[in-house]
């Protein structure tokens, strides 16, 4: 068992945990049915807190999943200017099976509940963020998440069979290659509609919303789970993103951040203490300068060897 590899690495641990052990006990798994409307997704992910969920027919068999990118994408095709946004509302009627996996960002890969974590990890790491969890007879148990995974390795990195690797949690995440690349930003007056075609157009889930009138230091994190806020309300994408925020989603207003000095002890406390996916990496003064994703937590688990 997992809890008696006291001289395990990263890799190791997870490979000896089935994902059982991974997904919490008491997840009630969410479901849309494929005749939902985009509508109808967007109001169960916003009331129940999630990101992405299984799309299921008549008989409960799964068909993939819909998350906020798909919606995103969605939105951004049909709605092309500020202008259409007054008239969008109309839309949000299409149906969610419609749009499975529109981003291309999280294809329908299912995976045995008995399966070890690793064969998640593989999946993670190539930048899947959600599997569903079927048993043997194929009926949906779970839904596993990248979090549930960076959450176990945050716990036994932290606190349990992991915490002895001293050195290596004792390095700066910028010598471990952890967000060195320069982020794409937005700024407080973009339009909600242009900062949701920048996520589209460069292919990423989240942005730093800088403040123009402060020298471009990090104000919030704008992601696509952020659209949400959109529901019964498609006008608002005509809006300021800074209006946006303050009014549909202020906790994104001052988002974790660390500096390129952060030893990964430090990066991993923060996920852990957080629930995001991802933290901004900035300088002395407060300008983004890198990102850390979850997706860049399991490629150095799975490809550095830890």
């Amino acid at each position: 068992m997992a809890q008696h590899l006291n001289n395990a690495t990263f890799h190791q641990l997870l490979h000896n945990t089935p994902l059982e052990n991974i997904v919490p006990k008491d997840q009630k798994v969410i479901t849309l049915k494929k005749t939902d409307s985009v509508d109808h997704a967007l109001q169960t992910l916003a009331t129940n807190k999630i990101h992405s969920a299984p799309v299921v027919d008549e008989q409960n068999k799964v068909l993939g999943t819909v998350d906020c990118l798909d919606i995103l994408l969605y939105i951004t095709k049909t709605v092309k200017t500020e202008v259409d946004a007054v008239g969008a509302r109309k839309h949000g009627q299409e149906q969610v099976v419609n749009i499975l996996d529109l981003s291309g960002r999280d294809p329908y890969v299912p995976l045995d509940i008995a399966a070890p974590a690793t064969l998640a990890l593989q999946f993670f790491a190539s930048g899947i963020h959600y599997a569903p969890i079927l048993e043997k007879d194929g009926k949906l148990v779970k839904y596993l998440s990248q979090t549930d995974i960076l959450r176990f390795l945050c716990h036994e990195a932290l606190e349990g069979n992991l915490k002895h690797h001293s050195d290596l949690l004792g390095k700066r995440i910028s010598d471990l290659g952890l967000g060195t690349v320069k982020p794409v930003v937005e700024r407080q007056a973009s339009s909600l509609l242009k900062v949701a075609k920048t996520l589209k157009d460069k292919g990423i889930s989240a942005v730093p919303i800088v403040d123009e009138n402060n020298g471009d230091k990090l104000w919030a994190n704008f992601s696509a789970s952020n659209l949400t806020g959109v529901v019964d309300h498609y006008s608002a994408l005509a809006h300021s993103v800074k209006d946006f925020i303050n009014t549909n989603c202020p906790g994104s207003i001052h988002p974790v951040h660390v500096t390129a000095n952060a030893t990964l002890r430090e990066l991993l406390q923060k996920f852990k203490d957080h629930p995001v996916h991802q933290i901004w990496v900035v300088s002395g003064d407060n300008h983004p300068m890198g990102v850390v994703s979850q997706t860049d937590v399991m490629k150095l688990v799975r490809d550095a060897g830890l």
